[in-house]
């Protein structure tokens, strides 16, 4: 096991309340009578321990739901695929970039350039990258004819 492993505290928990304080948002968490134990480790820090929190979403089925955010890079990430794959936005793109794209791969290369990363999964994470990209998308489909 990693040492973050070793130090988590895993319980499941339901959000009961969002507000926010002068130090930031608070979110209060119920936990389910049969966690508690799971819970005992934090009555043994002092109040503003700081603590990593990962926390996802469970349907019915105890499945992860994917937060709206996430559904969103996916589906950017997605369709930066299919537009270098795409020869009419390889050709528009060429304006764009001022080099001339051949295909799919160098179309790739130049979108990553210009919008700052290695690679389009960054969009992911990178949120100002993906909206540069969104940003490409929509000016390309409006010169095609297409709404945004």
């Amino acid at each position: 096991m990693t040492e973050v492993e070793d130090a988590t505290i895993k319980f499941e928990a339901k959000k009961i309340a969002l507000k926010q304080s002068k130090d930031g948002t608070v979110v209060t968490l119920v936990v389910h009578p049969s966690d508690t134990a799971n819970i005992a480790p934090l009555w043994e820090t002092w109040t503003g321990q700081r603590y990593v929190v990962v926390m996802a979403g469970m349907d019915d089925e105890e499945q992860p739901v994917s937060t709206n955010v996430a559904t969103a890079a996916k589906k950017a990430i997605q369709q930066a695929g299919i537009l270098c794959r795409d020869p009419a936005f390889q050709n528009w793109l060429t304006g764009e970039a001022g080099t001339y794209i051949a295909d799919n791969e160098m179309c790739a290369k130049a979108l990553c350039e210009i919008l700052g990363v290695n690679s389009r999964t960054e969009m992911k994470e990178n949120h100002e990258a993906r909206s540069a990209f969104l940003d490409i998308r929509d000016r390309f489909n409006r010169s095609i004819g297409h709404g945004a």
